[in-house]
C-alpha cells in the first residue's frame, strides 16, 4: 500500500500508520470526524527491516525509546525522528538516558538517530574514560540545602530583580496565560487547589529583597492568596482588553508573585463560559513551570493526590553553582568567550518610529497559523536534509531578517532549558538560559548549505548551554545598549505545545492567545509545534513597529517557508520575501 501511494503522492503525504476500519466516520454535516477515528495501534512502518537489540546498551535504549515515543515494535535501525521524535522528545530522551547514567550531548541524539548508531557511540566513548565531569552531578540526586533566612540569587534572576528595582511599575517580566473553560467551576475548590500548590512549590511563596547590599530570595512559610472572581451577565466584547486590565506590576517583596482571576460571563446563548487569567512574574516561573502549574491544578481539582517534592529551586540553585565549576563546563565558558569576542552585529530592521531606547517594553503579539499540509511538508523537508524542524525554521528566520536588514552577518538570542537533571522536570522556577546564534546568510550561498551551517551552530550552542549567559555578560562587560539582554535585539524560540490544556475535570477548555504581551526585544519569533499544526507568533515593541508591518513580516516568513519547501536548490539571494 505504501509503495502504491508513493507513485502518486509526495513523501510527506504518505501516512505513518494504516488502520483498517469498516467506514469513515463523519459529522452531522457530512464532514470527516477526526475525533472518531481510532488510535493507531501498530508499528510505524519506516521501510527498515526489523532488527532486534544485540547487546545490553541497545536493550536499554530500546526501553527508553518505547517509553518516550509510545510506539511499539521499534527496531534498532529505525530513525528516531521518523517514528515520532521531535526536539522536545529529544530533550526527554536525553533526560531518561541521564537517569540511566548514559552521558550524551543533545547533538549526539541528532547525529546518531538510530539505536544501533547511538549504542555504538556510547560504547566507544565509555571505554577507558575515567575523567570526572559534570556527568557525576547530572547522574546523582540533587541534595536539599540547609534551611536559611534567605538565599542568594543566580545571575539571571539577579538581572531581573535589578531591572525591577529601577522599573518598579513595569510589567515587562509578567508572563500571562488565559484559558476558556465551559460549564460551572467550583470557585471554592479552585481556591483550595491553588492554596495546595502554594504550599507544594516554594517559588510560589518567594519574596525578593536586598540583604547586606545583595539581592536575595526569602521563602515564606505561608502566605495568603485570594482568587479574584467576577460574574458578568453579558458577553466579554474584548478579551484582550479584559486580560490587559488584570495584568499589573508586582511588588517583589510581597508574595505571591502571581495572581489568578476567574471571570464567569454569558456565552451568547443561554449558558455561561469562564475565563481564567493566570499572571505570573517571570522571576519565579518559566513557560514550562506554567505548564506544571496548570497540569497539577487539573489533577488536584479532579481529586488526585501528588507526591511531595524532595527538592526546590533553592536546592537546584546551589547544585547549579557546583555544576558550572566542573571542568567540562569551564570549556563551555571558553567557547562562549571566543564566540562573543570582537564586534557582534545588531539586527537593524527599519522601524516605523524612531529607534530609541525610550521605545520601552510595551509589546504586542501577532499570531499566524501554518496550514497542516505545509507543516507536514516542512517536517519532511527537514528530515530529508538530516536536520530538525527547529533548524529549518531558524534558517528561514535568519533569511527573513537578512532580507529586511540588508545584513549578511546576524546574531540572535534563543532560550534553552536548564532542566537537564531528571529531578527538575516537575519543579516550578526560572530554569532558563540564553544562547547566542550567529550566522552569515550571504546572498550567493545555497540554502541547503546554509541549513547545515545553522544546524551545526545550533547543536554547538545546545552542547554549551550550561554556562550562565548573564554571568558571562557580566564577566565580559558586554554592553546592553538600551536592551534588557546584551549583544542581541531579536530572539527566536521554538517550543512543543507541551501541556496542551484540553480538559479540566472533564470540562472542555482551550487556550486564548493573549496579544498585549510585553516585548523584551525589538522583535521576537516564537514557533509553536503541536500534533496538528504549526503556529508562529511575532512579538514586537509597539514603540518601534506598526501592527501592519509585523503582520506583513509574518506572511513573508510563511512565504519564505513555502519557497524553501518547493525549491530544492535555491540560493539565498533567490528567495524573495
Amino acid at each position: 500500500l505504501r509503495e502504491f501511494l508513493r507513485k502518486s503522492l509526495p513523501d510527506y503525504m504518505i501516512p505513518s500508520y494504516f488502520v483498517q476500519i469498516d467506514r469513515i466516520p463523519v459529522t452531522q454535516n457530512g464532514k470527516l470526524d477526526r475525533k472518531a477515528l481510532p488510535e493507531p495501534y501498530e508499528k510505524i512502518n519506516t521501510g527498515e527491516e526489523y532488527a532486534a537489540p544485540e547487546n545490553d546498551v541497545e536493550e536499554l535504549l530500546l526501553e527508553i525509546w518505547i517509553e518516550i515515543l509510545d510506539v511499539p515494535g521499534i527496531g534498532i535501525d529505525d530513525d528516531f525522528f521518523y517514528i515520532g521524535g521531535n526536539s522536545l522528545a529529544a530533550i526527554k530522551l536525553r533526560q531518561e538516558m541521564e537517569k540511566n547514567k548514559i552521558d550524551v550531548d543533545i547533538s549526539d541524539i541528532f547525529k546518531y538517530t538510530t539505536i544501533r548508531k547511538m549504542a555504538e557511540h556510547i560504547i566507544q566513548n565509555t571505554q577507558g574514560n575515567v575523567e570526572t565531569t559534570s556527568a557525576e552531578l547530572l547522574y546523582s540526586p540533587i541534595q536539599p540545602v540547609e534551611e536559611r533566612e534567605y538565599y542568594p540569587l543566580d545571575e539571571y534572576r539577579k538581572t531581573i530583580f535589578e531591572f525591577m528595582q529601577t522599573n518598579s511599575g513595569s510589567t515587562a517580566y509578567n508572563y500571562t496565560r488565559v484559558l476558556f473553560v465551559r460549564d460551572t467551576i467550583d470557585v471554592k475548590l479552585l481556591q483550595e487547589v491553588i492554596e495546595k500548590l502554594i504550599q507544594r512549590h516554594q517559588q510560589l511563596r518567594a519574596a525578593f529583597e536586598i540583604k547586606a547590599g545583595n539581592p536575595v530570595e526569602i521563602i515564606r512559610d505561608s502566605i495568603s492568596f485570594s482568587l479574584e472572581y467576577e460574574e458578568l451577565n453579558e458577553e466579554i466584547k474584548d478579551i484582550n482588553s479584559a486580560v490587559r486590565n488584570h495584568v499589573k506590576p508586582f511588588e517583589m517583596s510581597s508574595p505571591p508573585l502571581f495572581r489568578i482571576k476567574l471571570v464567569k460571563y454569558k456565552d451568547g446563548t443561554d449558558g455561561y463560559d469562564n475565563l481564567i487569567i493566570w499572571d505570573f512574574h517571570k522571576i519565579i516561573c518559566d513557560s514550562h513551570s506554567a505548564d506544571v502549574f496548570l497540569r497539577e491544578a487539573e489533577m488536584l481539582y479532579s481529586g488526585a493526590s501528588l507526591r511531595d517534592h524532595r527538592i526546590h529551586y533553592k536546592d537546584y540553585s546551589a547544585w547549579h553553582k557546583r555544576l558550572i565549576t566542573c571542568r567540562d563546563i569551564a570549556v563551555q565558558k571558553e567557547f562562549w568567550s571566543e564566540t562573543l569576542a570582537g564586534h557582534i552585529p545588531k539586527v537593524n530592521i527599519p522601524t516605523d518610529f524612531p529607534n530609541q531606547t525610550s521605545a520601552g517594553f510595551d509589546g504586542y503579539s501577532e499570531r499566524l497559523g501554518i496550514d497542516r499540509e505545509l507543516a507536514e511538508a516542512l517536517y519532511n523537508t527537514a528530515c530529508q536534509k538530516e536536520a530538525s524542524l527547529q533548524s529549518l525554521l531558524l534558517s528561514a528566520y535568519f533569511v527573513l531578517l537578512s532580507k529586511y536588514s540588508k545584513q549578511d552577518d546576524l546574531a540572535i538570542g534563543m532560550t534553552v532549558s536548564r532542566r537537564r537533571h531528571a529531578d527538575l522536570y516537575n519543579n516550578i522556577g526560572l530554569f532558563e538560559n540564553t544562547v547566542l546564534l550567529r550566522n552569515q546568510p550571504h546572498q550567493e550561498k545555497d540554502f541547503n548549505d546554509f541549513i547545515t551551517e545553522v544546524k551545526d551552530g545550533l547543536l554547538k550552542a545546545q552542547s554549551n548551554q550550561d554556562y550562565p549567559f548573564h554571568r558571562l555578560a557580566d564577566e565580559l562587560q558586554l554592553s546592553k545598549d538600551g536592551n534588557i539582554t546584551p549583544v542581541f535585539n531579536t530572539y527566536f524560540s521554538f517550543v512543543d505545545s507541551g501541556y496542551a490544556v484540553k480538559t479540566i475535570a472533564g470540562f472542555d477548555t482551550c487556550e486564548f492567545s493573549y496579544r498585549h504581551k510585553p516585548a523584551l526585544y525589538d522583535i521576537s519569533l516564537l514557533v509553536i509545534e503541536n500534533q496538528e499544526k504549526l503556529e508562529i507568533e511575532f512579538n514586537y515593541r509597539t514603540g518601534l513597529f506598526k501592527n501592519e508591518t509585523i503582520r506583513k513580516m509574518g506572511k513573508n516568513y510563511i512565504e519564505i517557508l513555502r519557497l524553501i519547501n518547493n525549491s530544492a536548490c535555491l540560493k539565498i539571494g533567490e528567495i524573495s520575501q
